[in-house]
């Protein structure tokens, strides 16, 4: 009995749960089936969305552990698109349920890729029961006509060998003894020109052959098409086109409440599930965008928490001007490869092939400013810190000065952001930083460098 649903199998990730971008209920609608694993269902700490969850989705929920081959087999092809080092193990605990399902549900692996970038499939697709019988049947009937064609052919090799015989019988005995050449008779041609008349054994109906239909069929061919008509000299006028308006100039129609939806699943790459005519056997819901990365490598089918087919996602990687080496691992201020602070942040999509592309801006040009400058000599002073001179540039500026990963004010600072706790603005000693001056850092990244404004002329 075909579905009506346009999902079939459905894995749900942590991320759609938590932003409850549409309602449960929505989701069971859309899908026959939903699985998830066990360590999803204990990610949800917040209890407002444990409790939705355990009383809407999880009586419809099915959960399953997916097998170590699936696992590894995921694993590894997360390394080869380069996610691997920022998944964690319920990421690719859904990657691998959602390959397992996949090949569950189709028969098989064919569709999906091995490599990514592969262009070609794994093999066809399996043939379904009501096919398979069709082809024995064809099989048998070609069968039965090629033992028909094999018997006729045996009958005709036999009757052509009979005829044989049969004139170099009678050639002998055509020609009467009265008539034979004489030594007067030697400058007279001893056969007349006329052609001798066949036997009457040898005047059967002659049998077609494949060169013979073809002849046929090429000179009836040739006569269709020299019965067609010849096309008229006369060639007919243009048609005049229209010309443009000021009404026309117009980027396109205009975006209203009925059709925002449209507009925002054609800039976003998405293409809602309702106006797709195509059923979707097994999908994945997730937020991570390395996980939405690896789903359409592998060419397994992704759907966004509103409900929407993603086909090209675009994301966001780290990329060192340096060395030209890219890394997913957003966190990082120094290049893996170089160990220089030259990481920038560069636009990457994904299209439906699996084909990853970075975007780079054609007038980028590196901004030098600051990178030269004189490091203040160190100043020595005791363990106990009894003793402590004002080192470090005036101010003291160059105290904590950070060049490379490895030094020991680098760790000292990450160790310090990571055991920061969050603020309780309920605090009776919170001051805000308008009042303190702490404007602190985007993204809590340590400074690295003196600054771009380090040679600046200073008022003293």
């Amino acid at each position: 009995m075909a579905t009506s649903k346009p999902v079939h199998t459905l894995i749900v990730d942590t991320g759609p749960l938590i932003k409850n971008t549409i309602s449960i209920s929505t989701i069971i609608s859309q899908a026959e089936e939903i699985y998830t694993t066990p360590a999803i269902l204990s990610e949800i700490r917040d209890p407002a969305t444990r409790s939705r969850v355990e009383t809407t989705l999880l009586p419809f929920l099915k959960i399953k552990n997916p097998s170590p081959a699936s696992y590894e087999l995921v694993a590894q092809f997360s390394k080869k698109t380069g996610d691997f080092a920022v998944l964690s193990r319920q990421d690719l605990g859904i990657l691998a349920l959602a390959y397992e399902l996949n090949v569950e549900r189709e028969g098989g692996d064919w569709r999906l890729r091995k490599v990514p970038g592969q262009k070609e499939l794994n093999g066809k697709p399996p043939a379904k029961e009501g096919e398979r019988l069709e082809e024995k049947v064809e099989e048998k009937v070609e069968e039965k006509v090629e033992e028909k064609v094999g018997v006729e052919e045996q009958k005709t090799d036999v009757e052509e060998e009979a005829v044989k015989e049969d004139v170099v019988v009678t050639e002998p005995s055509s020609v009467p003894p009265a008539e034979l050449a004489t030594p007067e008779d030697v400058s007279t041609p001893v056969f007349s020109t006329e052609e001798p008349e066949e036997p009457e054994s040898v005047s059967e109906p002659a049998i077609e052959t494949p060169s013979m239909t073809d002849s046929v069929e090429r000179d009836l061919s040739d006569l269709q098409i020299s019965s067609d008509p010849q096309p008229s000299l006369e060639q007919t006028p243009p048609s005049p086109q229209p010309e443009p308006s000021d009404e026309d100039d117009s980027d396109g129609e205009w975006i209203t409440p009925t059709n925002i939806t449209k507009h925002q699943s054609k800039h976003s790459g998405n293409k809602p599930l309702t106006n797709e005519p195509i059923h979707l056997p097994v999908a994945t819901m997730t937020t991570d965008y390395a996980m939405q990365n690896v789903l359409l490598q592998m060419n397994l089918h992704l759907i966004s928490p509103s409900m929407q087919r993603i086909r090209n996602l675009r994301t966001y990687i780290l990329r060192c001007h340096a060395c030209f080496f890219t890394t997913k691992q957003m966190d990082k201020q120094f290049c893996p490869r170089c160990g220089q602070p030259t990481l920038k942040r560069v636009t990457c999509s994904t299209n439906a092939q699996g084909e990853f592309q970075i975007h780079l801006a054609k007038n980028f040009q590196w901004n030098n400013r600051g990178n030269r400058f004189s490091i203040p000599k160190p100043v020595g002073g005791t363990p106990n810190g009894k003793y402590r001179n004002q080192g470090g540039g005036k101010g003291g500026w160059g105290t904590e000065l950070v060049l490379t990963e490895d030094q020991k004010e680098f760790t000292r600072a990450m160790g310090e952001q990571k055991r920061a706790k969050a603020r309780d603005l309920m605090d009776e000693d919170y001051l805000p930083g308008i009042l303190t001056g702490d404007r602190g850092r985007a993204g809590g990244r340590v400074k690295v460098g003196a600054g771009k404004n380090v040679n600046s002329r200073k008022k003293v």
